[in-house]
């Protein structure tokens, strides 16, 4: 029985400076930005998306996570605006508690959006409470 190959790696270089993508970690960089995935822990632990792409300005390990989302891609956010929850941005550090203080138009300044800067955009800060070190890996 013949066995289908497996790939050997989740990051995909392309030969655009501008992209590399990182498939298992929903991680990229983008002109020298990061785009990430906010996801929401709901019931038993399991993480939604509530956000995707989001691109992080700061990292929420700073007290404050602030980062820009496309307009159309913020609906789970706007529900959660005022709300305490357990959010995980990057699967290989905590998830941490936090509460969405403040949504707002904005003109983008992430590098990751440079050629992107005609779509809608909002600045998102979420708020960190504490940092979960039960989900550190």
């Amino acid at each position: 029985m013949s066995q289908v190959p497996q790939p050997q790696s989740s990051t995909f270089a392309f030969p655009s400076p501008l992209l590399k993508l990182t498939i298992g970690g929903r991680l990229a960089e983008l002109q020298g930005g990061t785009v990430s995935c906010l996801s929401v822990f709901a019931l038993e632990g399991l993480a939604i998306v509530c956000a995707n792409p989001v691109f992080p300005i700061s990292e929420p390990d700073a007290g404050i996570l602030v980062f820009e989302v496309f307009d159309q891609d913020s609906t789970g956010l706007r529900r959660r605006l005022g709300q305490i929850e357990q959010y995980v941005l990057d699967p290989r550090k905590p998830a941490f508690w936090g509460r969405v203080t403040r949504i707002e138009p904005c003109q983008s300044t992430h590098p990751g959006l440079s050629l992107l800067r005609h779509k809608p955009t909002l600045r998102v800060e979420i708020t960190i409470h504490n940092v979960d070190q039960s989900t550190k890996n």
